[in-house]
């Protein structure tokens, strides 16, 4: 990889005083280069001003309830990892409540598109390609309304970046105090959403095989310390969450969320007449017939039901039972699994965004022209949903619901069009992969690889549990880099063969 002119410094020559005319000359020359990204920079945050102004104090969702409620137990048992309500909420909400912690992740998504561009031209790519790249996640209307969700889900895509670009961006080959780094944002996106515990496998293996550094002499050892230093910090912090889990819980584990959402996954498929099932096990079987099921996300929240499934055997849990049911449908139903897998995969790639029968509302992550209100329990008939979300911004803010109607309608009518298309997403995935493993003489192989497959890596294991649009948002921040990389080491390799 290499550094552009532009963003070379000389180090040798003292720099001449900084005047308010050489500043202002130096603000010129900065925008001359990087017109394109300035503009859309200044788009994408008039567009967060916009929603943020919409909905105050924050949109709340179902899911938002159990991270505000978690924020003074910490217990690591419910359906989300602790660490949203462990490195936001908790320091955020006493400063500025939820409108604070809204705005601030509006601050995360233009730091996003910065490191996305800086990446780029760190890169060698155009700075009008390098500005493209860092579009979609400035002016997506399914990130602009995650942003403003009282979610945990663009940490995780933050957190992506700042990944990529320690290991992409920073154009050196990684030693152990970077590889130590890196394992703690693999750490702290593990604590923010699980499915990021995936990561651990590519990133090892680019250190491991980054800069060939076994064809010198020493180079193992260069290699095994980054490496070392990388899975040592992050199983640490693995198994000091586990142990924490221990201490709260009872016994070992991670997450308990995993039982329901692969009981989900497995329902959707699951022959009970040749499973041979125990009894207690057996309610567990789907009263629909195969073909008529429900979708992963029904069953997966089947738990919340107090009357679901019938007898647990003391000693037991219903995810103790859900992980049973699923272990025993994957193990004589393998292909079966494995197709829902690929399929629910595949609608991440769609060219709009459809709902399809069993997937999750579309809506929900959806501006409206009106303020979009939930209970905590969905099955909840009862309960006012206004006056109990309402109560909830003044318990975690003193702030009420309001909204801007103007600016909700235009929003409204913005998320019609205002999003990139699945098939785009599957293109510029595409374009890296086939870049980085054909275009190895171009210097930027590795590195659009690597990309590719962090995104790859991510969204796969979210197909696994389930699918939702709002699943496929980390794809905004890698895969137009990785088709920015790719489309660079294609030229570049042109280049070098000419």
């Amino acid at each position: 990889m290499t550094i552009t002119p532009a963003d070379q410094v000389e180090h040798d020559t003292p720099s001449p005083p900084a005047t308010p005319r050489r500043r202002v000359l130096a603000w010129r020359g900065l925008l001359a280069r990087h017109w394109l990204f300035a503009l859309l920079l200044a788009g994408g945050v008039a567009m967060r001003v916009i929603v943020w102004l919409a909905y105050q104090p924050a949109l709340i969702y179902t899911d938002s309830y159990n991270y505000l409620y978690n924020v003074d137990p910490l217990n690591p048992q419910y359906l989300d990892p602790i660490g949203y309500p462990l490195f936001v909420l908790k320091p955020l909400i006493p400063i500025g409540g939820l409108a604070l912690v809204s705005a601030v992740q509006h601050v995360a998504g233009i730091g996003m598109a910065l490191l996305i561009y800086r990446i780029a031209r760190r890169c060698d790519v155009w700075p009008w390609l390098a500005a493209l790249a860092a579009a979609p996640v400035l002016f997506d209307a399914y990130q602009l309304q995650i942003e403003q969700n009282i979610l945990s889900d663009v940490w995780l895509e933050f957190l992506l970046a700042v990944l990529l670009w320690q290991l992409v961006g920073r154009a050196k080959i990684p030693g152990p105090r970077m590889a130590v780094f890196v394992g703690l944002v693999l750490g702290a996106a593990m604590m923010v959403r699980m499915v990021a515990i995936i990561l651990i496998v590519p990133v090892a293996l680019y250190l491991l095989i980054t800069g060939r550094q076994w064809r010198v002499p020493g180079g193992w050892r260069k290699i095994a310390a980054r490496v070392g230093a990388l899975v040592g910090v992050f199983g640490l912090i693995v198994f000091a969450y586990a142990g924490y889990f221990h201490y709260k819980v009872g016994y070992w584990g991670l997450n308990t969320a995993s039982g329901n959402s692969i009981y989900g996954r497995t329902a959707e498929v699951a022959d009970c007449s040749k499973l041979n099932l125990a009894s207690v096990l057996a309610q567990l079987c789907p009263k629909e017939p195969l073909g008529q099921r429900l979708g992963t996300n029904y069953y997966a929240h089947l738990d919340g039901d107090p009357n679901w499934p019938g007898y647990v055997p003391p000693g037991e849990t219903k995810y103790d039972l859900d992980r049973q049911f699923a272990t025993i449908v994957i193990e004589k139903q393998p292909l079966d699994v494995a197709k829902a897998m690929v399929i629910d995969f595949g609608k991440g790639f769609l060219p709009t965004h459809l709902v399809l029968p069993g997937d999750p509302p579309n809506w929900m992550w959806q501006f409206q022209p009106f303020f979009p209100v939930y209970t905590q329990d969905p099955n909840d008939t009862k309960t006012d949903p206004f006056a109990q979300e309402n109560g909830l911004a003044l318990q975690f803010g003193n702030k009420g619901l309001s909204l801007n109607n103007g600016l909700a309608q235009f929003l409204s009518d913005y998320k019609q069009h205002g999003y990139v298309p699945g098939t785009a997403l599957g293109v510029f995935a595409l374009i890296g992969l086939v870049a980085g493993l054909t275009r190895r003489r171009s210097g930027l192989a590795g590195a659009t690889l690597f990309t590719t497959v962090i995104g790859l890596s991510v969204l796969g294991l979210a197909a696994a549990f389930e699918f939702s649009w709002r699943y496929q948002l980390p794809g905004l921040v890698v895969f137009p880099l990785a088709a920015a990389l790719g489309i660079t080491a294609f030229v570049r390799n042109r280049r070098t063969v000419a």
